[in-house]
């Protein structure tokens, strides 16, 4: 029946499989392979029948510890984060000693940013002998980085030995170095980085300028990518952030030049037109054209909110305050960014909604209250 069940699936014959898989089942009530297979079989109809089924299959069998974690693994994938959280501590209560089952669950701590738990289940699976400890060591350095323990981090960053995870983790460790007010150290640790590859080298000197730009020291990262592009002058990753610095240095002809070979080296990349338009709408009286630069990137990436942000502002410098709004809105529902609640707050009160536009500035506020965009906004409007 298992046999035939796999044929029929193979040939599209998605009834007959599950029929043959309810006969399997039914002779053996149990058995997981029939079970795992019937669930890729209620694939074909959605996640929400797989997920029934395996559940009514691990509560009849509650010993079922595939199809238990087959179907954490769903839940997971489509963000119902709390389920499959129960779901692999069920698999841990069944199996104390497993680490990979820990280091599942502290993946998914981590997705929900419950850090403490992530910590904890990461910790634990060093403890009980996971073979890859350095992918643990980064993911420790990792959350420790996102509760702002930046001294934790940097020991778990260093603690990374040479290998599959060292760059990246040296990369890091770079990084919260510049976040410790360290920043000449960080940058010698970039220098002393052993590169061996084109892509590498990018990566380093991308993040030497993180490193000065998070400082302030916009001209030392100018000049740091400026340099980097003087050997690689068609390294994309570069062109992009030079371009946001050389903006912020009010090198606007340097932004525009930088965004426009990299649009022409990389014609499908969204965010080099939405920068570029952004910046034209923003910085110069060339709105129009700005605003056709951010139709195409809407064009090339129509769900990304950063880009519906930037047409929300392009429409609301062009006085069309109502596609505006529905841009702005759009964008914030799909990320509540500060940034986007800035523009979103001063659309809604030039269209005399200022309510409304409190609500928003003061509902972001809350979440991120150092945001200077946010703050300078504020400022202007509700005294």
């Amino acid at each position: 029946h298992l046999v035939v069940a796999q044929s029929a699936l193979n040939a599209g014959q998605q009834a007959l499989a599950i029929a043959e898989l309810d006969e399997a089942l039914r002779l053996n009530p149990g058995w997981e392979t029939a079970a795992l297979v019937k669930g890729q079989a209620l694939a074909r109809t959605g996640d929400e029948a797989v997920l029934l089924f395996w559940k009514a299959f691990t509560e009849q069998n509650p010993g079922a510890e595939r199809v238990r974690l087959a179907r954490a693994k769903i839940l997971a994938k489509i963000g119902r984060y709390g389920e499959a959280r129960q779901e692999f501590d069920a698999l841990i209560a069944n199996a104390p000693d497993n680490p990979e089952l820990r280091f599942a669950v502290g993946l998914l701590a981590m997705q929900m940013n419950d850090l403490d738990a992530a910590e904890q289940y990461l910790t634990q699976t060093l403890e009980h002998g996971f073979p890859d400890e350095d992918l643990v060591r980064g993911y420790l350095g990792q959350v420790n980085e996102g509760r702002q323990r930046y001294e934790n981090a940097l020991e778990w960053y260093l603690k990374v030995e040479p290998g599959e995870h060292y760059f990246q983790a040296r990369l890091k460790a770079a990084v919260v170095l510049g976040k410790l007010a360290r920043v000449d150290e960080g940058r010698a640790l970039l220098q002393q980085l052993e590169t061996t590859s084109d892509a590498e080298k990018s990566q380093t000197v991308q993040a030497e300028a993180q490193l000065l730009r998070e400082a302030g020291r916009y001209q030392d990262a100018y000049a740091v990518l400026s340099q980097a592009l003087a050997q690689a002058p068609d390294a994309g990753d570069l062109l992009y952030d030079r371009a946001m610095i050389a903006e912020r240095l009010g090198k606007l002809d340097v932004t525009e030049a930088d965004l426009r070979r990299l649009i022409k080296l990389e014609p499908g990349h969204a965010h080099a037109y939405n920068a570029l338009g952004y910046t034209l709408v923003d910085r110069t009286p060339r709105l129009e054209e700005g605003i056709a630069l951010l139709d195409k990137a809407l064009k090339l990436s129509p769900d990304d909110p950063f880009i519906l942000d930037s047409m929300g502002w392009a429409q609301f410098k062009a006085g069309r305050l109502a596609e505006a709004a529905a841009y702005l809105k759009r964008a914030y529902d799909l990320r509540p960014d500060p940034e986007i609640a800035a523009h979103l707050g001063e659309t809604l009160w030039a269209a005399g909604q200022h309510d409304e536009a409190r609500k928003v500035w003061q509902g972001s506020l809350r979440e991120h209250p150092d945001n200077d965009v946010l703050k300078e906004t504020l400022s202007r409007f509700v005294k």
